[in-house]
């Protein structure tokens, strides 16, 4: 039986939630999730329970499903470049499950401040009540993020009733296992800072696998992070328990509401030395001891990035921009994807960037609002937003010139009115196509590797620039590159990978003498 199917307004008694339960604990994830957020739905709709029926039920169906909560998260961070429809089906079946668990965790907390006594035979409970479902609306706002979007303010609403009611029932530090299956400690506090930190830790510019690399170190770090009353040393952001919005850095409470009751001061604190330690770490040893399983994909390069990043936003001082920007309205016109401007670059005249005659290609348009000597802000129309991701390299022309360039999407956000707005960085003004040699296959080679040449002299750091084909660059092969209409050539001898992505890598050369 499917609640779905009746209207979603089943009445279940726990000995039915028990059969259910079972079935679950088998099935296939997604299958299983689907069916146990409309479950979940139902309990919280039903009326006629009394609180400890509902709870258990609820306890019952998150327990069970537990294996596919984890599942789901590490098939879809393990996604590469998913099948759209893939991505989108895990995307909105997880959503949905922490959506419908949380709203189920903040039923029962209505019931119980409702009515006081309905409380005695969970008391002992609570604290895992609302744990839990401080929890759940901290998997929401993860989720949103991994698609980043913008965390409704619902959302937060709902992550300051959990701790409302933890602090009104004087359980918000009682340490607790949320799971019999996991007896790490946990408080209501810890899962508010979890969902807290996570939000201040600008999630917009890293990738799906760094931002799930960054909630597990949030996940280890949550018992060094502080949450007090009043303002203090380490305590930069502040939370209104009693507004729906994210956390606010601390510089900008001033005034009649920083006095606030329902404020509440947090901060990485504790966390920030140990963070140094083990960057300090790396930097002796060459590698992360990190203390947790890492996503499958995960490597040492994302750990590095993160816990820098971490440390970055977390401090005294937000990062600032390395460039000024000013406001600005122009379009600009987009091609993405290395193949796409790979094969337009080939087909331009003289080198140049150039898509005009490429016909077969439908325009795409962007807005740009905000530009810097290094790149720009822009706004996505509805619509062109499938391939979005970080990292994604794209050719642009703006409305007023007359020559294209390469740039690197290197942030992606949503705001209140639901505008998708990303971050580009320039990398290349004026890229030219390039044909490349390998040095020790010359006679071997049928066909020389085409590429991109970012700088045809060598730039501030001493070095030229390619993008190639993933898995084309050796650090052991030199390498002939040819360019220009007067085919000109340069020996290049390899350096490093820059940046590695989904379909090119950006690697660094040197000149021979």
């Amino acid at each position: 039986m499917n609640p779905a199917d009746m209207g979603g307004q089943v009445v279940v008694d726990l000995s039915q939630t028990q059969k259910i339960a079972t079935q679950f604990r088998d099935a296939d994830t997604t299958g299983a999730l689907v069916k146990a957020a409309a479950w979940l739905d139902s309990i919280r709709k039903t009326t006629g329970f009394s609180l400890a029926q509902r709870y258990d039920s609820i306890d019952l169906l998150d327990t069970s499903t537990r294996k596919h909560q984890k599942q789901i998260g590490d098939d879809y961070v393990g996604l590469i470049q998913a099948n759209r429809r893939q991505e989108k089906l895990l995307w909105e079946t997880t959503h949905g499950y922490w959506v419908a668990l949380s709203a189920a965790y903040l039923e029962c907390m209505a019931q119980a401040l409702k009515d006081p006594a309905s409380t005695g035979k969970i008391k002992a409970k609570l604290p895992i009540l609302a744990a839990r479902g401080a929890r759940a609306v901290a998997m929401q706002i993860k989720w949103v993020l991994f698609r980043f979007g913008l965390v409704e303010p619902q959302v937060w609403a709902d992550l300051a009733r959990c701790q409302h009611f933890a602090e009104a029932h004087k359980i918000a530090d009682k340490s607790i296992a949320l799971y019999l299956s996991n007896q790490t400690k946990s408080t209501v506090s810890e899962e508010f800072l979890r969902a807290a930190m996570l939000s201040a830790a600008s999630m917009d510019s890293l990738s799906v696998m760094e931002q799930e690399i960054s909630d597990r170190w949030i996940e280890y770090f949550a018992s060094t992070f502080r949450l007090d009353r009043q303002p203090g040393k380490g305590l930069n952001l502040y939370f209104d328990l009693d507004r729906a919005s994210a956390p606010r850095r601390v510089a900008g409470a001033t005034g009649k509401n920083a006095a606030s009751a329902h404020r509440r001061y947090l901060g990485a604190s504790d966390a920030l030395p140990r963070i140094q330690e083990y960057l300090e770490s790396t930097q002796k040893i060459g590698t992360t001891p990190v203390p947790f399983r890492l996503p499958k994909g995960g490597e040492m390069k994302h750990v590095a990035k993160v816990l820098e990043h971490l440390m970055l936003h977390w401090g005294e001082a937000p990062p600032s921009r390395e460039w000024d920007r000013r406001l600005t309205t122009t379009s600009i016109e987009i091609k993405h994807d290395y193949g796409s401007v790979r094969q337009t670059l080939e087909n331009a005249e003289n080198g140049e960037l150039d898509f005009t005659d490429a016909a077969a290609a439908r325009p795409e348009y962007w807005i740009v609002d905000n530009a810097g000597r290094g790149g720009y802000r822009a706004i996505v129309p509805k619509g062109l937003r499938a391939w979005l991701r970080l990292g994604a390299l794209i050719a642009m022309r703006l409305e007023f010139r007359d020559f294209w360039s390469i740039a690197v999407i290197r942030r992606v956000e949503s705001d209140e009115h639901q505008q998708r707005k990303v971050g580009i960085r320039m990398i290349a003004r004026r890229p030219v196509t390039a044909l490349m040699r390998s040095k020790m296959r010359a006679g071997n080679q049928i066909r020389p590797e085409p590429g991109i040449l970012l700088n045809t002299k060598p730039s501030r750091d001493g070095g030229v620039h390619v993008l190639m084909r993933p898995g084309t660059f050796t650090l052991k092969e030199d390498i002939d590159v040819t360019y220009g209409p007067e085919q000109q050539t340069l020996a290049l001898t390899p350096s490093r990978i820059v940046e590695t992505a989904v379909d090119y890598e950006w690697v660094r050369y040197t000149v021979k003498p």
